[in-house]
């Protein structure tokens, strides 16, 4: 009776796993690095993918193959890629594992490559953040309190402008008209937020080690609003393609203590117009992680690690615009090993219904539905 138990017990494990196998297939990428970052073209062709101190590979995801490798080099835990509008040039910045300076911004290296000749174009050191405009030739980089404007195809600056108080985030909006900067928050800041008009305490709490996010005439830089709250510390801030959301990535300040799991980041959305901050919210429990929203405007996928004993990194998926998490990809069960080498990333091909995901040197097509 034992056996036969054993036996059901065996053959219900097999089905549960093979219904989990069913809704994606991984794909070993043999003598390649680390994946430290993936990006989908904009033509949805193919997908780059960068590695820790390693070549960047263009991989096709329908032959599931590598169709390209460029020799990069000098980016330590691997650059992440971000592509222009046209496809035509990648934006790769410098990132790093650990941050060693949990209330700081560490600044780093960014390049613009030329995808058609493998040749870098332009580079910068010393960078908090950096974005390539619509336009296809404009890069903009907030360097300490200093935002500068390039053409990267020229390499020319074309203008400067300090930003007192700046941090360590910065947005421009796809229409190039507003620019996004997070600040210290100041009194002046306080005065425009009804919550802390007249509670002297809560004022005396937000000066100490928290951060706002102004808006901005791009042109100009003539102060347009102010998002309608404070944060902890903003590490990034991104618009939404279509430009109606701002994603504020936020830290607790260290002195605020540990909070029970260890590290937990937050991503807010606020509405770009208004500045209002809408009640979805996206937890990860990663320094700086992956996060990126599907072309539907629906979900938003964001990297993260679960603590079992060990850190299993996952990717969540959550509606876009309610917070509730639909559902999670856990890497250590779905790859069927323990993997601790690397970082979560992950894409979504637009109009297409699976999910691809990387960690350590595998790929992952994980379908939606």
């Amino acid at each position: 009776m034992k056996y036969v138990s054993s036996l059901v017990l065996l053959f219900l494990t097999k089905m549960c796993f093979a219904q989990q196998q069913a809704d994606f297939e991984v794909f070993p990428l043999p003598n390649i690095q680390v994946i430290s970052s993936i990006e989908t073209s904009p033509d949805q062709s193919y997908m780059a993918i960068g590695t820790g101190q390693g070549p960047l590979y263009f991989w096709d995801f329908e032959k599931n193959e590598v169709i390209r490798t460029i020799d990069i080099d000098g980016f330590y835990a691997g650059p992440r890629l971000k592509f222009s509008n046209d496809g035509k040039y990648l934006l790769c910045q410098q990132q790093f594992y650990l941050n060693f300076s949990p209330n700081k911004d560490k600044p780093v290296r960014v390049e613009v490559l030329d995808i058609a000749s493998g040749k870098f174009i332009f580079n910068r050191e010393g960078v908090h953040a950096a974005q390539l405009l619509s336009d296809n030739k404009t890069l903009v980089t907030l360097e300490g309190n200093m935002i500068n404007v390039f053409d990267f195809l020229s390499g020319d600056k074309l203008r400067s402008q300090t930003v007192p108080e700046t941090m360590f985030a910065m947005a421009v909006s796809p229409d190039m008209k507003t620019i996004a900067i997070s600040h210290k928050t100041e009194k002046e800041d306080l005065d425009e937020l009804p919550f802390f008009r007249s509670d002297k305490d809560a004022r005396k709490q937000a000066l100490k080690k928290t951060h706002i996010v102004a808006l901005y005439d791009f042109e100009t830089f003539k102060r347009k609003g102010l998002v309608q709250e404070i944060f902890d510390l903003v590490f990034s801030v991104t618009y939404s393609k279509d430009g109606k959301d701002l994603m504020i990535y936020t830290l607790p300040h260290s002195r605020q203590g540990a909070r029970p799991g260890g590290l937990v980041g937050f991503i807010s959305k606020a509405e770009a117009q208004t500045g209002v901050v809408t009640r979805a919210t996206f937890m990860s429990k990663l320094a700086e992680p992956d996060f990126k929203v599907h072309s539907d405007n629906q979900i938003i996928g964001v990297g993260s690690i679960e603590l079992k004993g060990r850190s299993v990194p996952q990717v969540l998926l959550s509606d876009y615009n309610t917070g509730t998490l639909l559902k999670k990809f856990d890497v250590n069960t779905r790859f069927m090993e323990v993997l601790s080498d690397g970082r979560i990333t992950f894409a979504f091909p637009p109009h297409h219904n699976f999910v691809i995901v990387a960690y350590g040197n595998k790929i992952a097509k994980w379908k939606l539905k």
